[in-house]
C-alpha cells in the first residue's frame, strides 16, 4: 500500500493506512494525517470492471466538488483552500487509484 500512497503523496506526509470498508466495488483507504491537524486522504482503487469509463467518472465527482464548492461560497462560507476537496489526478498504480483529500471544519 506505501508504494501506492508515495504515488500521490510523500512518505512523511502519511500517516496510519486503515482499509475503509464501505461497499463491495472499489477498494478503500483512510490515510491519516501524519500530525495533528495534518490533511488525511481517501485513497480508492476503481474497479474498472465495473466503472468502464473511469475519466468520466473522475469528471462526474470534480463537476459535483466544484458545485459543492461555488454552493458554499454562495452561502458566504469561506472556503480555505484553493481544491478544498483535493479531488487528485488518476494514477495507474495496481490498477487505477484516484485519491481526495478528508478534511473537517474547514468551511466558516
Amino acid at each position: 500500500m506505501k508504494k501506492i500512497v508515495t504515488q500521490f503523496l510523500t512518505a512523511n506526509e502519511t500517516g496510519k493506512i486503515y482499509p475503509f470498508k464501505i461497499g463491495h466495488v472499489n477498494d478503500s483507504f483512510i490515510i491519516d494525517a501524519k500530525t495533528k491537524g495534518g490533511e488525511s486522504y481517501f485513497l480508492q482503487k476503481i474497479n474498472h470492471h465495473i466503472f468502464r469509463n473511469v475519466e468520466g467518472l473522475q469528471d462526474n465527482i470534480r463537476f459535483v466538488t466544484d458545485h459543492q464548492e461555488q454552493n458554499l461560497l454562495s452561502l458566504g462560507k469561506v472556503i480555505l483552500s484553493e481544491n478544498h476537496f483535493g479531488l487528485s489526478p488518476l494514477k495507474q498504480v495496481d490498477g487505477i487509484i484516484r485519491m481526495l483529500k478528508v478534511r473537517f471544519g474547514e468551511c466558516m
